[in-house]
């Protein structure tokens, strides 16, 4: 059962219908449809972000594709007039260029910037891909 607080919408898109337009023309790679714990993923994480949930981790195990859900993301957020801004964070620099390549696949006109040791993201990314080592010595 949803509380007071889970049932705030603060957007004007209805809460069942925002996914039946956006969802049938994501770029799924190979023209492969959507695995359906995937669309579970990605609906979870917007209805939160409808929600005013700005700060998001996704779990799923390896290989499960958790690089192929967030690369949607900026699709999603786009189609539906929210706020489209990305961080990806990952510990290893092979982590990093997959999510790079990912994104770039999934998000042809999007900016997307490395935040890594001497690699500073541009201000204007829409997407920055950082290293963990990198944004910890600068949270204040």
């Amino acid at each position: 059962m949803l509380t007071a607080q889970e049932n705030f919408n603060p957007f004007p898109v209805p809460q069942t219908d925002w996914y039946s337009a956006a969802l049938p023309s994501l770029p799924e790679s190979n023209g492969n449809a959507l695995r359906s714990y995937r669309l579970e993923a990605l609906i979870a994480i917007v209805n939160a972000w409808r929600r005013n949930v700005k700060r998001q981790l996704l779990v799923l195990p390896t290989g499960a594709g958790k690089t192929t859900v967030f690369s949607q993301l900026p699709y999603l957020l786009e189609a539906m007039g929210l706020p489209e801004k990305l961080l990806v964070v990952a510990h290893r620099t092979e982590l990093l260029e997959q999510a790079i390549q990912t994104l770039t696949r999934y998000n042809p006109g999007k900016i997307i910037a490395l935040e890594q040791a001497s690699d500073q993201a541009a201000p204007d990314a829409d997407i920055i891909v950082a290293s963990i080592d990198t944004l910890i010595p600068n949270i204040s």
